[in-house]
């Protein structure tokens, strides 16, 4: 799935994710899809991006790197058609 396929999956309260990728850094090995929805939470690596509780949807706007934000602008352009304004709260940082 594309980002953006995994994002509206995720506003529809589904599951998905990117294809599985092998990332090695300078301090750190990651493995495994780095954008991902349980139907509850949209997740990119490991960071929190947006959750859904009571109703309300709550969008991380912390800046992280170059794709987190790319992630976070395709969410916030997607989020308007399938969640009522009044429904999103926008936060920085970890879980509210």
């Amino acid at each position: 799935m594309t980002n953006k396929q995994v994002i509206i999956n995720f506003l529809n309260g589904k599951a998905g994710h990117t294809p599985t990728r092998t990332i090695h850094g300078k301090d750190y090995n990651y493995e495994g899809q780095t954008l991902k929805s349980n139907g509850q939470e949209l997740i990119n690596y490991n960071t929190i991006i947006a959750y859904f509780e009571k109703e309300k949807l709550f969008i991380n706007i912390k800046k992280y790197s170059q794709t987190t934000s790319t992630i976070q602008n395709i969410l916030k352009e997607q989020v308007k058609n399938y969640i009522s304004e009044e429904n999103i709260i926008f936060y920085e940082g970890g879980a509210m």
